[in-house]
């Protein structure tokens, strides 16, 4: 049960407990709870007061949930959290939602690419992959920092929690995981703008041994002196390599370059 799906059902009550406390809970917060299992973590939102909607793509374990919560403030969901329509499970929802789960690995990019697009939440506790949760959180001019980090921190402030011993999974995966918490930022760049940011930035990391002049200019067949020009008006060294320049010079930058051909 749950194993063709890739989970790893979390075998420690207290690591549940500390996410919930991690999500600040009131009375009525409206929680996504991203692919419930067997309930470890359900049971301490619902203690939080908290309306859970909870998306379960085994079939097994929803009709286990509704079993085992049945009269709670559970509304479970038999689908896949890539498919489900979100915002009409939250519709009556008084504020935005918070969002927790135990990432299965191998829907951890598309899903997080979705929270990205969906403006419905406000915060976010995930258990992902640890290597996957230092690269979400990793600052500029580190090895981890990359397009996913920035990909994540243009519509989120992102914190490194607390790692979690592979152990504490069943049945045990091969890695270890981690906790990690997203607060999303109140204004978020317009849906065309952020693309156009992460073309950018996927351009300049595409060859990240070469400086981000280099880069930029192949990945984005734009002449190399016309980029150069771009980098110095907002005050990027065109010698720089990509891991070294931020967020908001990302932004900049992608204003002052001219269009590709």
């Amino acid at each position: 049960m749950g194993a063709r799906f890739g989970q790893h059902f979390l075998a420690n009550p207290h690591v549940a407990g500390r996410i919930a406390q991690a999500l600040g809970l009131e009375s009525g917060d409206a929680v996504l709870e991203i692919g419930p299992g067997k309930g470890a973590l359900t049971r301490h939102l619902l203690a939080g007061g908290a309306q859970v909607g909870g998306v379960e793509i085994d079939e097994d374990l929803y009709k286990g949930l509704e079993g085992r919560f049945r009269g709670d403030r559970l509304t479970a969901v038999l689908g896949d959290v890539l498919k489900v329509d979100l915002a009409s499970l939250f519709r009556g929802a008084k504020g935005p939602v918070k969002v927790a789960g135990n990432i299965p690995y191998k829907i951890t990019s598309p899903l997080l690419e979705r929270l990205t697009l969906w403006s419905g939440w406000d915060r976010a506790v995930l258990m992902v992959q640890e290597e996957v949760a230092k690269r979400i959180t990793a600052p500029p001019g580190t090895k981890t920092y990359g397009v996913l980090s920035v990909g994540i921190q243009i519509v989120a402030d992102t914190r490194f929690l607390f790692g979690l011993s592979k152990h504490s999974f069943r049945p045990v995966p091969k890695v270890d995981s981690a906790v990690i918490e997203l607060i999303r930022q109140p204004r978020g760049l317009p849906e065309k703008e952020r693309k156009r940011v992460m073309s950018v930035v996927r351009a300049a990391f595409s060859q990240r041994r070469k400086t981000i002049a280099n880069a930029l200019s192949d990945g984005l067949d734009i002449p190399k002196g016309k980029v150069q020009e771009a980098l110095i008006a907002v005050g990027i060294d065109p010698g720089a390599r990509a891991e070294t320049v931020g967020l908001e010079e990302y932004r900049r930058l992608s204003d002052a370059l001219p269009p590709s051909p």
